[in-house]
């Protein structure tokens, strides 16, 4: 135990490097900080490094009020999270219900018929473009053609640093933490900086070129006689590795971006590799590409390209989709006097803007614009994008509800902190406290959780935000059974 050692107590904080340690033999602790309220010593093992820090238990309750802010704030962004998501999901159902009345099924994409100028139609056809994307990293060239996108990545075999704590409680309310750091080897697409690692004898070199990945897109795809935009192309995203079509050039050293030579490249697998591959500061590159071929679309036909369908659209009586209307910009207001540089959110509250914030991210690509890479008909189409929705529902749903519950358990956990100034039964005092406090956070954020859903529920689906409503009630009886429980017990 580090302070059985009898190491001198010093006034001043102290940085120094741990000594080294014999083959599998614990050396002697280097103290690097060491005060009357947080102590640290390191040691070094073969291939590892230890620290012990101590904190007191005015130190420990510190922390829980430095949580207990982060867990306010956690608390608030819940309510949020919760409301929009499920707005959202009202507004996506309400969504799929009117496609699925008015999508025109089985369109030719062979020409740009006018009939369906402004209609959701589903089109079945080949991608294709005539570009030839081009990338070259460190003398390795490759070409491809007839492809939407072509993706490199560059990795460095680099030194990596893991850590793994454990808590130990001591007998006066304070903790002793035992953090083992071990390192390997691994290929990483970002450099690491080994300056931070706690053992300095795991060093990474400079990158000799810039890792990472690298992305390349033709500018026009097309879609039988249809041009897809942009954000369709950018979900083309079937790759398939292409490495063993780029060509090296022999016939010149190898250079890096800095000008310094470096080892040739040698195809192993399905990456080029400089050196064996083995050794930290080897190079490995990968090609993938995105091929053209046999596609479907459900989106609404826009002269000779695509746009989404909003849920805010409006539908004609013969099934054309119209833009949501709503306020025009002025026209070319640069070049004349109009209107008043006037930001609305200007002196609102700061939670406000915050919920703002979380509802504009939760409400973002509220529309229909679906492709897939295969021949697919338009019912399971409409049912692949029902399905992607409801999984981002259910990430929403959860992610909401965990904010609350740990957002309260954060809030609650300063009151057992207290108990650690009691010595010897402090902790186990503090334990059985925040056991109870957790309980209650469950019950309680679980409990505004369903409530929240419920009403905003209540509007569109009133037989669904009842049952919302009957688990609150649930959750309600089994708070006031627990407070019922140990209050008698107490």
């Amino acid at each position: 135990h580090a302070p059985s050692l009898g190491l001198a107590d010093i006034s001043e904080p102290e940085v120094s490097l741990a000594a080294s340690a014999e083959q599998n033999q614990k050396a002697e602790p280097t103290e690097f900080f060491r005060s009357s309220r947080r102590r640290s010593y390191a040691y070094h093992y073969q291939g590892s490094h230890e620290t012990v820090t101590h904190k007191s238990a005015a130190d420990i309750f510190m922390e829980k009020l430095q949580g207990a802010m982060i867990g306010f704030f956690l608390f608030i962004i819940g309510f949020p999270v919760l409301w929009f998501n499920e707005q959202r999901q009202a507004k996506m159902e309400i969504l799929y219900a009117r496609a699925a009345r008015i999508a025109r099924t089985d369109v030719s994409s062979a020409k740009v018929d006018p009939q369906y100028e402004r209609c959701l139609v589903h089109m079945q056809g080949e991608t294709t473009t005539s570009e030839q994307l081009q990338e070259q990293i460190l003398g390795a060239d490759i070409k491809v053609r007839n492809c939407a996108h072509l993706r490199s990545c560059t990795e460095m075999l680099q030194w990596s640093e893991t850590c793994k704590e454990e808590e130990k409680d001591d007998n006066y309310g304070g903790k002793e933490t035992i953090r083992r750091y071990s390192y390997s080897q691994e290929w990483m697409a970002n450099a690491v900086d080994s300056d931070s690692f706690n053992d300095r004898n795991y060093q990474n070199p400079m990158p000799p070129c810039e890792l990472g990945f690298r992305t390349k897109t033709a500018n026009r795809v097309a879609f039988g006689e249809f041009t897809l935009p942009e954000a369709l192309v950018s979900r083309l995203s079937t790759w398939k590795t292409c490495t063993s079509e780029s060509t090296i050039d022999r016939s010149r050293p190898q250079l890096d971006e800095m000008g310094g030579s470096i080892a040739q490249l040698n195809l192993m697998g399905d990456h080029l590799v400089t050196g064996s591959g083995n050794d930290v500061g080897d190079l490995r590159i990968v090609f993938e590409k995105v091929l053209c071929g046999p596609a479907t679309v459900l989106a609404v036909q826009s002269g000779g390209s695509f746009e989404p369908m909003g849920q805010a659209a409006d539908i004609s009586a013969d099934g054309k989709v119209i833009r949501a209307s709503g306020l025009q910009e002025p026209l070319n207001p640069g070049s004349q006097n109009v209107g008043i540089d006037f930001d609305s959110d200007a002196g609102s509250f700061s939670c406000c803007k915050a919920c703002g914030l979380v509802g504009a991210v939760m409400e973002s690509n509220e529309s229909l614009f679906e492709i897939k890479e295969a021949h697919e008909s338009a019912k399971g189409m409409l049912e692949s994008a029902a399905s992607a929705q409801n999984c981002c529902h259910l990430i929403g749903k959860y992610g909401g509800w965990l904010m609350m519950v740990i957002g309260l358990n954060l809030i609650f956990n300063p009151f057992p902190a207290l108990f650690r100034f009691i010595p010897f039964v402090g902790t186990y005092m503090e334990h059985f406290v925040g056991w109870l406090t957790g309980a209650v956070a469950f019950l309680l954020g679980s409990t505004l959780a369903s409530l929240t859903v419920a009403v905003a529920w209540l509007y569109a689906r009133p037989a669904k935000s009842i049952q919302y409503f009957v688990v609150a009630l649930g959750l309600i009886s089994g708070i006031y059974y627990l407070a019922g429980t140990y209050g008698e017990s107490a």
